[in-house]
């Protein structure tokens, strides 16, 4: 669910539940009866309290939801208030790309302090949108959807730290109008997990939302050395070509690096025969709210290139193209369906 692998049937369906749950509450004319009939579906299982906790992580910022045991009037007044407080909130969304917490995920609000105390981003992105940088000494760097780099040029060095998300990185060359002086300086980029020292390079690194997921690295030109952190032993050279997964006690076994990974710094979503649920777990990335998707429709497989400025037409193409419906449980509640 939302950038989530290995998610069962039954919490697929659980989850549903409680967003329909969730729905029914929102509706001004919802019944006593119907409260009533939620509060005995919300205490009938632990799942369900998890499933209703997820949920409210997700519409947290659109709503506020009448807590178990309102009824009557102060019932009423909070449905109307979250209304209110939805539509007002939904247009600073549209103005400001507020990023809201995914399922399971952390809050926004501590993911913009980046992943190290004390650490500040100068360059940033919200979620959905990409961003090209050109540093001081001609590297060019292409921040992903919800991604965040700090920039120190030091006497020694110049040093790059990836607060969150992915970046593609293009070594700089010796451009007119760059700090040549600052070129000759050894580049390094730092990440929670380890430490990448570029050699004459484009590369990819991406840090994954889930915690202790690690990291992967792809390099598409010349060469980069990671350390990881806690093994600096353990330092291996990554040449052209391949992609690696690593985190700060080891590296993997390098694999073929897929070259279409850097396709979203051209606004770019490619699927190469692609898992319908990989695919949809990509493009909830530049998504705010929920984008869920039915077990049974995960195995499906999908070639094609999407524009990843409106992610909404990319599912209505798929609704078009393949055996399954996009179903809106709220505004904010997307999810994939079999037909």
């Amino acid at each position: 669910m939302s950038a989530r692998a290995g998610i069962q049937a039954t919490d697929y369906r659980v989850l549903q539940a409680a967003a329909e749950w969730f729905a029914v509450l929102h509706d001004p004319g919802v019944s006593a009866a119907e409260r009533q009939r939620w509060q005995a579906w919300l205490e009938a299982r632990e799942e369900h309290r998890r499933a209703w906790q997820q949920v409210e992580a997700v519409s947290r910022s659109f709503a506020s939801l009448p807590r178990a045991g309102q009824s009557g009037e102060a019932a009423r007044l909070a449905v109307e208030a979250g209304s209110r407080q939805r539509r007002m909130q939904r247009r600073q969304a549209m103005k400001a790309l507020v990023l809201f917490a995914a399922v399971g995920g952390m809050a926004w609000g501590g993911r913009r302090l980046g992943l190290w105390p004390g650490e500040t981003a100068d360059f940033e992105t919200a979620r959905g949108e990409t961003r090209e940088v050109q540093l001081a000494d001609g590297t060019r760097v292409w921040l992903n959807t919800d991604s965040a780099i700090s920039v120190r040029f030091q006497a020694g060095e110049r040093r790059l730290s990836l607060l969150r998300g992915e970046v593609l990185v293009e070594t700089g060359k010796g451009e007119p109008g760059v700090d040549d002086e600052a070129a000759l300086r050894p580049l390094r980029l730092a990440t929670p997990e380890g430490l990448l020292r570029p050699l004459g390079t484009r590369f990819l690194v991406r840090r994954d939302e889930d915690a202790g997921a690690g990291e992967s690295l792809a390099v598409f030109a010349g060469a980069v050395e990671i350390t990881p952190h806690d093994q600096p032993g353990a330092r291996q050279v990554i040449a052209a070509g391949q992609e690696v997964r690593y985190d700060r006690n080891g590296v993997a076994t390098p694999v073929p690096a897929q070259t279409a990974r850097q396709a979203w710094s051209r606004g770019m979503l490619v699927a190469d025969d692609m898992r319908l649920g990989d695919f949809l777990a990509e493009l909830s990335r530049y998504r705010s709210g929920h984008l869920g998707w039915d077990p049974a429709v995960a195995e499906l497989r999908l070639v094609g290139a999407f524009p990843l400025g409106d992610t909404d037409r990319i599912l209505a193409s798929l609704e078009e193209s393949l055996p399954l419906r996009v179903r809106r449980t709220l505004p904010w509640w997307v999810s994939v369906e079999p037909r």
